[in-house]
């Protein structure tokens, strides 16, 4: 495993010590390959099927993961005297997808989608701390 995984989530807290090295080891992998499908990454059916069933798994929930990420972003925050907050707005444009629901409207009421809004944390000489909410 690559040390920064462990070293970015070892505030992580799934409720379960397996679903915290499941999550670990699935970073990992797919991180050694980011451009490659979900199935290309983990190199068998097995594999693959674990981990879309991790992700359906109603026990990890994305609050516990974000939050040992701003853990860890607090943390590099921290090593610093001034830090820079750099943020960026844009929409996720699902009007084509026509059965996804619970979507609001976009700049016109016949675009549905999703604004979103992301806050970088940098130090003054360009160095990413982390995401921020």
């Amino acid at each position: 495993m690559q040390k920064w995984v462990e070293d970015e989530l070892k505030y992580l807290d799934l409720g379960d010590e397996r679903l915290n090295r499941r999550l670990k080891f699935s970073i990992d992998l797919l991180s050694q390959s980011p451009t490659a499908s979900v199935p290309e990454a983990c190199g068998d059916w097995a594999a693959t099927k674990g981990l879309y069933r991790f992700w359906g798994n109603d026990s990890v929930k994305a609050e516990n993961i974000i939050k040992a990420h701003s853990k860890r972003v607090l943390d590099r925050i921290d090593e610093h005297s001034l830090v820079l907050s750099i943020q960026d707005n844009t929409d996720a444009d699902f009007t084509a997808h026509s059965s996804t629901t619970g979507l609001g409207y976009l700049a016109k009421s016949y675009l549905a989608g999703l604004k979103i809004q992301n806050n970088m944390i940098v130090s003054p000489n360009g160095v990413p701390l982390g995401q921020w909410h």
